[in-house]
């Protein structure tokens, strides 16, 4: 094919300045991607994103009070819908029941709410299905000495509060769960189809602690009562790859762009900061005491 005639040659100097931002174009067209099963607002989960970036959209909050909204319990981390809407959970400690709220973002008046006798629930994540995901357990009392727990993940229309469906989770986990860009849910070492919370793989990974991220690749980071840092596959469930800390990884991993690099930044009760990049190398463990 014969080329244009009006093509002139980049110079080299000018050239490294180009792919940088082709490059940074592509990484941030890539996180936006992979919150894109996430609800279109501010603040659709906690941590904020797919990546547990804490980075919101939207103008800065003024000292000005708009409204306020009294619950029945300790109120959890919300989570915001497209419209607005402020989607959180309570616990009342003294009866064990714990409830669901929508609230209006505007004037705080209530939507609905759901009460869930028993339970306690984890903070929601919405979806662009408008689906809201979230984990409860519920705890049995036996001859009044032993404690049954039951672990559920639980799928409720954002609109009315229904249940859409709940899966009994074999290995319990109390905290809020992930969407990943095809849209599946991930929580603790699992994965469902968040349309009809069909099982699609359960991982090799043990005792999720936390809130999984998600990386513009779709790879889930999580980490585990055993200490690991790992990197499982969205598709399958199988493992990229693990590192390994001095103690329990009970805080959600970050992912974040750092430079060419998408590094994933993991907190360990070893009083440590461990910085990983898509090799699984450790590249830094800047907070150590």
């Amino acid at each position: 094919m014969k080329e244009p005639s009006n093509l002139r040659p980049i110079p080299g100097a000018a050239l490294g300045p180009i792919l940088r931002c082709l490059l940074a174009a592509a990484l941030w067209v890539l996180a936006l991607s992979s919150n894109a099963q996430l609800a279109n607002s501010g603040w659709p989960k906690v941590h904020g994103n797919a990546q547990n970036t804490g980075q919101g959209s939207g103008s800065y909050a003024t000292s000005t009070l708009q409204w306020s909204f009294q619950a029945l319990g300790t109120v959890s981390d919300p989570a915001i819908g497209p419209d607005g809407t402020v989607y959180f959970t309570d616990r009342t400690a003294s009866s064990g029941t714990a409830d669901l709220y929508a609230v209006d973002g505007a004037t705080g008046k209530l939507k609905w709410s759901d009460l869930h006798m028993g339970m306690t629930l984890s903070s929601p994540a919405i979806g662009a299905n408008g689906i809201l995901y979230l984990t409860g357990y519920l705890q049995l009392l036996i001859g009044n000495q032993f404690i049954v727990t039951y672990y559920y993940l639980f799928a409720i229309n954002s609109a009315n509060g229904n249940l859409m469906w709940l899966d009994y989770l074999p290995v319990g986990s109390t905290n809020s769960p992930t969407i990943g860009p095809n849209g599946d849910v991930y929580i603790s070492e699992y994965a469902f189809a968040g349309s009809t919370g069909a099982l699609k793989w359960t991982s090799s990974t043990s005792g999720g602690l936390n809130c999984p991220a998600v990386g513009p690749d779709g790879a889930i980071y999580s980490g585990s009562y055993s200490g690991a840092g790992n990197a499982t596959d969205p598709s399958t469930g199988s493992e990229i790859w693990s590192i390994k800390t001095k103690n329990e990884i009970a805080t959600s991993p970050v992912v974040g762009p750092n430079g060419t690099d998408n590094s994933v930044y993991f907190g360990s009760y070893d009083d440590s900061l461990y910085a990983v990049d898509s090799m699984a190398r450790i590249a830094f463990t800047p907070l150590t005491t």
